[in-house]
């Protein structure tokens, strides 16, 4: 039986590009397909000219020719094969035949059977759009359900949302996947398990636990050449793990923190110390390797650090800091719709490049938002002989002093804003959501979805500083605020009280509902039902 279309798509795209659209497509599809499928952790491409990539042609009955690309899957679990791959080859400029194959017998991770991905023009709207219908071809095959109801929805959203003026930032693009990701299985067997078994902080250990052990392995990877060369120091270590983690994979180092933390003393001859640097008159010294992990404050200061002592540095930004107090200058080269946190990276960029440091840039498979690392090296000719110069040009321009944190902990999660305030707040975000175009499909009215950048538009200069001053976001505020607001890949709306509303049996109600006394229709559900107290 020859092949059927299982599943297809219009889209609109411009006339005179949409080949360039179609082929961007199948780039993200072939070397990003983790961000469609999550059994996996990235794809290698296969050198042609190897046993490998004959091999694979043989098994998989292609051709070898110029245009067959071969490309390694490597799975995130030991459950699927390691020896699976997947050939593919253009069928004409609209379309592209993909062979998969297993070497080792075991489970394929991705698409197990052969499959064809096709843009078809279906007709012109006008003369700059054409209507145009993606589709996905194969023989009916009982497997076809993943590919037809999860991954094609996604694969024609980034049709739709595509830019062809961005880049596509590939994750883990300066580490050999395959080899990444059996060093992060054995950090995680070896170590991050009792690890998290043992957590002793208030965090959650199945976030930070997990995202060292993967930090550990990417710094790993990227630095296996020069394991026995490198004295880190982690500059801002928090719970000192990602410095125990690297001692394990015999890098040698240390780290500080202005606080000690609780586990500490679990990480026996681990060298960790309690210590406020400041970065304006003290100098680290017995390392020619700085780590900076989220560390805020001394985030833009780690390059200056570097510079100054003449060494390499690791940095993975996360709230934006400039050198005296919060980073919030939108960068007039990023475009109008540039983030700040996009705006900061590209500060620390221009800071590293004019250090005169060699820069590579990655992003992390981590649980984070923040996942955009710099990997700075001194280049063979040195820095520049004027880097005291080019300091002060940064940290000159403004007459304020670095100020440290506190060792006392801070409340970092709205809860000071004074109640009366936070209601104020609650019920102008819930009527904005409110008076949006209907999602529910009950009686009960839950209003609309929007991005967070909308809600943050609705706020008055007064609402951003008060959420400013309280050491949290609006994220977080909604986050607070659950009963109300469901927020998920930063878009929000209220939440769906009628079938998320239901109390759990023998659970004691404690608060008041807040539908029950401020929704125009009150709360869809029953006294006896709902989870908070009517």
């Amino acid at each position: 039986m020859g092949e059927i279309v299982l599943v297809s798509g219009k889209v609109e795209l411009p006339t005179n590009a949409f080949e360039q659209y179609f082929q961007k497509l199948l780039d993200i599809w072939c070397d990003r397909c983790d961000i469609f499928n999550k059994r996996l952790a990235g794809t290698c491409l296969i050198d042609k000219d190897t046993e490998e990539f004959d091999g694979v042609c043989k098994k998989a009955n292609v051709m070898a020719t110029g245009e067959v690309q071969i490309r390694k899957m490597v799975p995130k679990s030991e459950f699927f094969s390691t020896l699976a791959y997947e050939a593919s080859f253009p069928n004409g400029s609209l379309c592209r035949r993909f062979y998969p194959c297993v070497l080792d017998g075991a489970r394929h991770p991705h698409v197990a059977f052969p499959y064809t991905v096709s843009l078809q023009v279906v007709s012109s709207i006008m003369p700059d759009t054409t209507i145009c219908e993606l589709c996905i071809h194969a023989n009916v095959c009982e497997e076809s359900s993943w590919l037809c109801s999860t991954a094609f929805p996604s694969l024609l959203r980034v049709l739709k949302n595509m830019d062809l003026t961005k880049p596509s930032i590939k994750t883990h693009s300066l580490v050999d996947s395959d080899s990444f990701i059996k060093t992060y299985r054995r950090i995680k067997a070896e170590y991050g398990r009792q690890i998290v078994n043992d957590w002793s902080e208030r965090t959650d250990p199945l976030k930070y636990v997990y995202e060292d052990c993967c930090i550990a392995a990417y710094l790993s990877e990227v630095y296996k050449n020069r394991r026995k060369e490198l004295k880190f120091c982690d500059v801002g270590c928090g719970n000192g793990l990602l410095v125990y983690l690297l001692n394990k994979l015999d890098f040698n180092g240390f780290g500080f923190d202005l606080r000690e933390r609780r586990i500490w003393s679990k990480f026996k001859n681990v060298d960790l110390r309690e210590f406020t640097l400041n970065p304006e008159k003290e100098f680290i010294m017995d390392t020619n390797f700085l780590i900076g992990n989220h560390n805020d404050e001394l985030t833009p200061w780690i390059p200056v650090i570097a510079a100054r002592r003449k060494c390499d540095f690791f940095l993975l930004p996360c709230c934006p800091f400039g050198f005296y107090g919060p980073f919030t200058t939108k960068s007039k080269t990023s475009g109008s719709c540039s983030s700040i946190y996009n705006s900061y990276l590209e500060f620390l960029r221009n800071l590293c490049t004019k250090l005169g440091f060699t820069v590579r840039e990655d992003r992390l498979r981590i649980p984070s938002t923040k996942r955009h690392c710099f990997l700075c090296s001194v280049p063979p000719a040195g820095l520049p002989a004027d880097v005291e110069s080019i300091i002060g040009s940064f940290t000159g321009c403004s007459n304020g002093s670095f100020l440290a944190r506190t060792k006392s902990i801070q409340v970092l999660n709205n809860t000071k804003i004074p109640r009366e305030l936070q209601e104020l707040l609650v019920k102008k975000i819930f009527f904005y959501l409110y008076w949006k175009p209907n999602i529910s499909a009950t009686d009960w009215r839950q209003g609309g979805e929007v991005s967070l950048s909308e809600v943050i538009d609705i706020l008055d200069e007064k609402d951003k500083l008060l959420l400013k001053s309280s050491c949290g976001g609006l994220q977080t505020f909604l986050k607070n605020h659950h009963q109300v607001f469901k927020v998920e890949k930063a878009r929000v709306a209220v939440r769906d009280w009628a079938t998320e509303g239901s109390a759990k049996n023998g659970k004691q109600k404690t608060k008041a509902c807040w539908f029950h006394l401020n929704h125009p229709q009150g709360c869809p559900l029953s006294a006896e039902l709902c989870s908070f107290k009517h």
